[in-house]
């Protein structure tokens, strides 16, 4: 009798454990509802200028400013939340955030594991390195199997482990020039948009260089759980911005209005 009251139990317990879970899991609210309940749109992302960073403590960049536009348009409050670029999916799908919207290169991976926003800006991986191996250090070819970083999880990352078993994953894009200063590497690989702007600025200028290696064009994009339908109604508040110039104007602002994608 004992026994049989214990697996009664037992089996209650498991019950309400299903039924908590479906009551957190299982609402039937889609992501867009689900925002707008809360009131906040919680962006995840990395630091990096002129992208998304914090500066006396306040949050600047053309995404931050870009993603506070789009707040505006659903009628949320955005919140930025830093966080591991390696981890970014686990974080969208464990809701810590709700999108990642951060200088994001769109890749066949991630479009398998989320839903991507329409792209909006183009982008490039490249190489930085210090000037005095600027002659050294061309192309492809000449970095292979070189002290190569790139940050943990990004478009850069992938290009280093392909051609270098000394590849390093560093935590940021920004840890590449400390990489180079300390001579722990070689050759660093980022953004084009990030590189650009760091090398025109009185600390890296003249220091290091930028070296187009080939590598393709890529599109940045916006990130959700997949299948959500906060993604759709992003896309129709980007397309908006675009036809009425208030995305240009956000970008002539940090130098990147000739990088920004036609969105229709």
């Amino acid at each position: 009798m004992k026994k049989l009251l214990a697996a009664i139990c037992s089996l209650a317990v498991l019950a309400c454990g299903a039924l908590a879970f479906a009551g957190c899991a299982g609402d039937g609210k889609q992501d867009l509802e689900y925002v707008k309940d809360k009131g906040t749109l919680v962006v995840g992302c990395t630091e990096f200028q002129p992208i998304t960073y914090l500066e006396g403590g306040e949050w600047k960049g053309f995404d931050v400013e870009f993603a506070r536009a789009v707040g505006e348009k659903l009628g949320v409050e955005v919140e930025f939340q830093i966080i591991k670029w390696s981890n970014k999916v686990f974080e969208l799908n464990s809701k810590n955030i709700d999108c990642i919207w951060n200088g994001m290169t769109i890749t066949e991976e991630l479009q398998e594991q989320t839903e991507v926003s329409s792209p909006y800006m183009r982008n490039q991986q490249v190489a930085v390195i210090r000037v005095e191996d600027k002659d050294k250090y061309t192309d492809q070819d000449s970095i292979k199997d070189q002290k190569i970083v790139a940050e943990n999880g990004s478009a850069g990352a992938g290009f280093g482990e392909e051609l270098s078993d000394q590849f390093v994953a560093i935590d940021t894009q920004v840890q590449v020039f400390t990489e180079l200063e300390n001579k722990s590497a070689d050759i660093g690989i980022l953004d084009s948009v990030l590189a650009k702007y760091y090398l025109a600025t009185p600390a890296y200028e003249g220091k290091y260089v930028l070296v187009d290696m080939g590598f393709p064009t890529e599109e940045y994009g916006i990130a959700f759980r997949k299948d959500s339908n906060l993604c759709e109604a992003v896309n129709e508040a980007l397309a908006e911005m675009f036809a009425d110039g208030s995305m240009q104007e956000i970008a002539s602002a940090y130098g990147l209005e000739s990088e920004l994608i036609e969105i229709k």
